[in-house]
């Protein structure tokens, strides 16, 4: 009887071992998933900025971080910074989704109103006044 409780609790480890290295290979592509679309979003806003003519490549991507909001959430948080050649920073803040059971990951600003401003602004000044 022992033998048997020790089969059941040893393939009970590996199932739960299977189990948890799923979940950490589904973070990290949620997060590179995340990450990737985060920059392709990125670019639509500075295509949109190199189409005013005072603005035209001088924006351009430094950095990108992402963080998941916990272990076993299905959203996340990054953030985007993008400087200009007087090193002034375009900072957004994204948030993402993992949807359809891990088919489909959303990514959208988080406070898309306050980010319309500030394009708009830029647009409105040449970004000059950033």
């Amino acid at each position: 009887m022992k033998r048997h409780v020790w089969k059941v609790i040893f393939i009970a480890l590996i199932l739960g071992m299977y189990l948890l290295a799923q979940k950490v290979s589904t973070n990290n592509d949620f997060e590179n998933k995340s990450t990737a679309l985060m920059k392709q979003q990125g670019l639509k806003i500075i295509s949109a900025l190199d189409q005013s003519p005072g603005c035209k490549g001088m924006y351009s991507l430094q950095s990108t971080s992402f963080k998941q909001d916990s272990f076993f959430s299905t959203t996340g948080k990054g953030r985007s910074f993008y400087t200009d050649n007087k090193n002034n920073i375009l900072d957004v803040d994204w948030s993402a989704e993992i949807v359809d059971d891990g088919k489909m990951i959303f990514v959208k600003a988080s406070d898309t109103a306050s980010l319309q401003a500030k394009l708009t602004a830029l647009l409105f000044t040449s970004c000059q006044a950033s």
